[in-house]
């Protein structure tokens, strides 16, 4: 039997960190890939990977929407693939889809329950191997926590600029000349002290 929506999400906490084994554990998923399905819980639990240099998939937000790259490692994307067929389809297929970040390793913070708010697109990126290829891009909003805490963000843009500076020039080469263009913006909550 399923276990009920609500009773895996209040087993997170917006916020805290897990590690990769508590996750499976919590929504009875794999515990490898960033997209990992569980029928048991009705449960889509996103990965976004910030602390790996070399990663394939570039995930970011831009006015508070986060910006999730599909499945697929080298080549072309398909959404009708595993599941990026999926979350494409999550407003009606009855998955709750649960977003955690990695900042480093194997520290999972769990953003809280996010919804697919607007068409899937696709954009060209690097993939696993270096080379140009079409991503699907899948718009996500967080449910309740559309504001994002400053300490959070800066911890963020902290682990960025790290894994910055270690990726090889070629790689960043071709990286920026991908680049859109598009300055990357959220609004936040700050905590002010009288």
């Amino acid at each position: 039997m399923a276990m009920r929506k609500n009773a895996v999400a209040n087993k997170v906490a917006v916020g805290d960190e897990y590690s990769n084994d508590e996750i499976s554990h919590i929504f009875k998923c794999s515990t490898q890939g960033g997209m990992r399905r569980s029928h048991s819980t009705l449960a889509l639990v996103l990965t976004s990977h910030h602390d790996d240099p070399n990663n394939a998939y570039f995930d970011y937000w831009q006015d508070n929407i986060f910006y999730y790259t599909g499945m697929g490692m080298e080549g072309d994307q398909d959404l009708n693939y595993a599941q990026n067929k999926t979350l494409a389809e999550s407003n009606s297929n009855g998955i709750v889809v649960y977003l955690f970040e990695v900042f480093s390793n194997q520290k999972y913070t769990y953003r809280g329950i996010v919804k697919l708010v607007a068409e899937p697109f696709q954009k060209e990126e690097i993939d696993f191997g270096g080379n140009p290829r079409k991503v699907w891009k899948f718009p996500l909003k967080l449910i309740n926590h559309e504001l994002l805490d400053d300490l959070f963000i800066k911890k963020e843009q902290e682990t960025l600029e790290k894994s910055v500076k270690s990726i090889s020039d070629a790689v960043l080469t071709k990286k920026v000349r991908l680049f859109d263009g598009i300055a990357r913006s959220r609004r936040a909550v700050t905590k002010t002290y009288e």
